[in-house]
């Protein structure tokens, strides 16, 4: 009888793979300014809405 052979798949990453780099320079925006900028949409909005 032949040997059985055994046939691996080549290694992967697993996804863990980053698309973009970390170390980019660019605006940093808190959670709390993205928030506070809703909130004062909604407002605008509403306001708009009920008093035109």
């Amino acid at each position: 009888m032949a040997k059985q052979q055994r046939n691996y798949m080549p290694q992967s990453s697993g996804g863990l793979v980053n698309y973009y780099d970390e170390s980019a320079k660019g605006p940093k925006i808190r959670p709390e300014h993205i928030v506070g900028a809703i909130a004062i949409l909604v407002a605008f909005e509403l306001i708009v809405k009920f008093v035109l």
